[in-house]
C-alpha cells in the first residue's frame, strides 16, 4: 500500500462474476475500488482495435487493473484537496484538480467541456420537465 493507494498486485480483493461495474474491497477497509466490468473494457478497446483483433483474457485483467488503479490514485488526490479545504464531498471540479495536479493536462480540457456540455442538457432536461409540468397544472381546474 502506498500513499493510501491500493497496490498494483493486491491479492486481497474480492470479486463478483458480475459483468456490469464492479465494486473490490481492499485488505486496509480504507474504502472500495470501482472496476469496470470485463464487457466495458473489451467494448472500449474494440474501438480502436481491426475488427478481427481479439483481446485475451490476460490483456483485459491488466487494463482493469490500469483502470482501477488510475481511479485510486485521481480520487486519493482529489481528496487530499477536500481535506486541505475541510470538505468531505469530492466534486468533479476536485477531480479535475487532481488530474491537473497529477499532470493529466490533456484529460482536463476535453474532460470540463464535457461537464459543461452535460451540465447545459441536464439544466434544459429541468426546464422543460418544469414547463411541461408547468402546463399540465394549469389545465387542472382547481374547483374539483
Amino acid at each position: 500500500m502506498e500513499h493510501g493507494i491500493p497496490s498494483f498486485h493486491d491479492d486481497h480483493e474480492t470479486r463478483s462474476n458480475s459483468d456490469s461495474n464492479q465494486q473490490h474491497s481492499t485488505k486496509n477497509g480504507v474504502g472500495s475500488q470501482v472496476v469496470f466490468g470485463d464487457a466495458n473494457m473489451v467494448r472500449i478497446m474494440q474501438k480502436v482495435l481491426p475488427s478481427e483483433a481479439t483481446v485475451s483474457e490476460e490483456t483485459k485483467q491488466m487494463m482493469e487493473k490500469c483502470v482501477s488503479k488510475f481511479i485510486s490514485i485521481i480520487t486519493s488526490e482529489a481528496n487530499k484537496i477536500c481535506h486541505k479545504e475541510h470538505r468531505k464531498i469530492v466534486t468533479v471540479e476536485d477531480m479535475l484538480c487532481a488530474m491537473h495536479s497529477l499532470g493529466f493536462d490533456n484529460y482536463v480540457e476535453p474532460l470540463t467541456i464535457f461537464l459543461k456540455r452535460y451540465r447545459s442538457e441536464v439544466e434544459n432536461l429541468r426546464n422543460d420537465d418544469c414547463v411541461h409540468n408547468g402546463k399540465a397544472m394549469s389545465n387542472i381546474d382547481p374547483s374539483n
